[in-house]
Formats: C-alpha cells, structure tokens, sequence
C-alpha cells in the first residue's frame, strides 16, 4: 500500500488517501473528494468517472497529479421543489504524486454496476451485473451488445480492457426479430 497527499480546494494541510495504486486510492475515495470540493449550495449525487492526469508545475516546481471527479449533482434544495435541478459536474483536486503513479495499471479490478466505464479501444460500456468474482456482465451503451468480461485491467487512464469475454448477444428483441 501507498499513500498520496491530497489537496482539496483551498485546503493548505490536505489529507492522504492510499491505496495499491493512485486510481484505485482516488476512486475509492471519489465520492468524499468530490462532496469536500462542492460548493454549499449543491449535493453530490454520484461519482460517475475518475480521470487523472499529470501537470507539470501545479507544486511549483514539481509537478503533480490532476483528478477530475466526474459527478452527478443537484442543487442543494429538496427534490420536486421548483429550485431543485440536477446537473454533471467535474471536481479537480490536487495530488502530491510522481509520473509513475500513472503508469501502472491494476488488474483484476472490481467494477461497480450501474456505472459506465469507457473500453481501452473507446466503446463505452455500463456493467449491468457481476456473474461472479471477476466476470462483470457488460452491455455496450451505443447499441446494447451486451458479453460476460472476465479479469478486468483499469489503465492510469481510468479506461478499462478485459483478458476475454464469453457470452455476447444483442438485446433480446432484435434477436427474435432477425430469426
């Protein structure tokens, strides 16, 4: 395990999170990193993407990581009130590590469902369910190719690739349709 400093907003302490690998440490922690950085007057819904990428310089003159926390919002009024809304918002913060940290990809990643994960080759795909440790049944979201992924890899990038898939099948009524 490995730990990072965070910086959140105009924290000038900041905080560590830890973790095998900084994506890993960063997302498992997305959702309190984003609700730190929120303004009051907005909720944090959901984290629904984490994406890091290194900047030259933002520690003077080292540089650092940039997390940008994709999130569902709302305004901080109660839902069906006229001032309520929901919204996408991207939360940066700060990160005290080295170029390495981005490297390293992590196998056997555990996906979460419901959340949509964009494939190493670009294809967006949300993980509807886990078959069992390690096998995620996937539906791609342009047009609902769904497969059974087994061992995921996450990249630095924050896309993801599996060894092998099994199982692939459009959605059931343009099966019986073509039949």
């Amino acid at each position: 395990m490995k730990s990072w400093k965070v910086y959140i907003r105009d924290d000038r302490d900041g905080e560590y999170i830890v973790g095998k690998t900084l994506l890993q440490a960063v997302s498992e922690k997305a959702l309190y990193l984003a609700k730190m950085s929120r303004s009051s007057n907005e909720q944090v819904l959901s984290v629904k993407d984490v994406k890091l990428k290194w900047s030259d310089g933002i520690f003077g003159a080292k540089g650092g990581v940039k997390a940008n926390i994709s999130c569902r919002c709302s305004t901080a009024y109660i839902k069906g009130s006229p001032l309520y809304s929901e919204f996408d918002k991207i939360y940066e913060v700060w990160i005290v590590a080295d170029k390495e940290d981005l490297l390293h990809p992590t196998r056997h990643f555990a996906l979460a469902t419901g959340k949509v994960y964009t494939n190493h080759n670009g294809s967006d795909y949300l993980c509807k369910t886990v078959r069992e440790p390690g096998c995620y049944v996937m539906e791609r979201v342009k047009d609902g190719w769904t497969l059974e992924a087994h061992v995921i890899t996450m990249y630095p990038d924050g896309t993801i690739e599996w060894d092998y898939s099994t199982g692939g099948h459009w959605p059931s009524s343009e099966r019986s349709e073509t039949r």
